[in-house]
């Protein structure tokens, strides 16, 4: 009574445990539904990003060269749906005979073949020094992989699973002498050729074709000193020069021919 109060200022409370209760249970059930509107929140961010991995994307600049399902299939989460290549940028996986492999090293040029004849050039990039052997009709074989690095594939043409056909220069000469590979025969005192001198020439140690051999007349077996050499050419450093006529399939065993021949006139 008689108390002075001012505009807005409290005056008594009254309270209503109905209305108190009714209010706790409206606030419990805002804050259930609060939970539960970020619980679906939250579930709705999943599946959005379920819905985005499931939009795939190429990592790279390159060309589909598998696809491993069909529409409508159903994928399981480890499975690789499709393959993507830079072809531009290409290894070719090889391998060496036992024989060769010492002479490739890292850096060497390599030419490589398709079957359809397009060429492509390389480096080889490692050579394994771990054997493979391989099992076949004429028995095993021993192998080293090496690693060809293709240096441009520009129009896509060299593609992954292909079969390629590779040369690699271990060695090269330039303004050299060579002489066909199979025209090589050896001796006890090494390499010789089949030569034919022209008119007014001469070879030092020369000695005659052994006789009753398919070399023709005329040819002289000829020592030679010889450099770099493949299946196909054999590098002349000495014995013969420029523009001399050899005898290209000369027997291997010519040579023993002849000193048998030398030894049986001696005796007699």
């Amino acid at each position: 009574k008689y108390y002075r109060f001012t505009e807005g200022q409290t005056i008594l409370t009254l309270t209503n445990p109905d209305v108190t209760d009714a209010v706790a249970s409206a606030s419990a059930a805002v804050e259930s539904q609060q939970k539960m509107y970020q619980q679906k929140q939250e579930r709705v961010a999943e599946l959005q990003k379920l819905l985005e991995d499931a939009t795939i994307t190429s990592p790279i600049d390159g060309i589909v060269i598998d696809v491993a399902v069909v529409e409508g299939e159903k994928v399981e989460g480890a499975k690789s749906v499709c393959t993507v290549a830079d072809l531009s940028s290409i290894v070719v996986n090889a391998s060496v005979p036992e024989l060769d492999v010492d002479k490739v090293q890292p850096g060497q040029s390599v030419e490589l073949t398709m079957d359809s004849g397009d060429l492509f050039t390389g480096t080889v990039q490692s050579v394994s020094m771990k054997a493979e052997t391989s099992e076949s009709g004429r028995g095993s074989s021993i192998s080293f992989p090496i690693v060809i690095a293709v240096d441009e594939n520009p129009d896509k043409t060299l593609s992954p699973n292909r079969s390629l056909d590779f040369k690699i220069t271990t060695d090269s000469r330039d303004n050299c002498v060579t002489v066909p590979s199979g025209a090589v025969v050896y001796t006890e005192e090494g390499a010789a050729v089949y030569a034919k001198p022209a008119e007014g020439q001469s070879f030092e140690n020369a000695l005659p074709a052994p006789e009753g051999s398919e070399v023709p007349e005329g040819f002289v077996l000829v020592p030679i000193e010889t450099g770099i050499s493949d299946t196909d050419n054999t590098e002349v450093i000495s014995g013969i020069g420029e523009g001399v006529e050899v005898y290209l399939s000369a027997p291997q065993d010519a040579y023993e021919q002849y000193r048998q021949q030398m030894e049986a006139s001696s005796n007699g």
